[in-house]
């Protein structure tokens, strides 16, 4: 993804989708991620067109999937370019802007197996300090939801 130039989606379409259905957190085993998982497959064929990533079925091995409910799939985007997404839907997101930024941050700590490798106590501990918050931004937005 050439982030230099304008991609061929609308910023503002996308940063409102992710606002209601994106995931934006770091994997024990992947780094960083953003994902949707939503029922209408178009939709997420269209931003993998314009931003790469990888769309797949999600939940489809489920016991407890009933009859009636639509298939579900998953966009998913790692690493330096998850960074990449968080940092050109930022100036439009609104409940998750906190997450991308911190998403963000955490990139830009140092990312691969090399930093990894060599992380220093400091460094481990600020990237821990980053995940709790974003798992905690998760509670928050969830518990406002509930209650309204």
């Amino acid at each position: 993804m050439d982030t230099r130039g304008q991609p061929p989606i609308d910023l503002r379409w996308l940063a409102g989708y992710m606002d209601g259905e994106a995931y934006f957190g770091v994997n024990a085993n992947r780094g960083i991620v953003i994902s949707i998982a939503n029922t209408h497959k178009p939709s997420l064929d269209y931003i993998q067109s314009a931003l790469g990533g990888a769309v797949y079925a999600h939940n489809k091995t489920k016991t407890s999937l009933k009859p009636h409910w639509r298939p579900q799939y998953r966009w998913q985007i790692l690493g330096k370019r998850a960074a990449e997404v968080s940092q050109l839907v930022l100036p439009y997101l609104h409940e998750k802007k906190e997450q991308a930024k911190l998403l963000v941050q955490y990139y830009d700590l140092g990312y691969g197996r090399s930093v990894v490798k060599n992380i220093t106590p400091e460094l481990k501990q600020r990237r821990a300090e980053i995940k709790e918050e974003i798992t905690r931004l998760k509670h928050i937005a969830f518990s406002k939801r509930r209650t309204n």
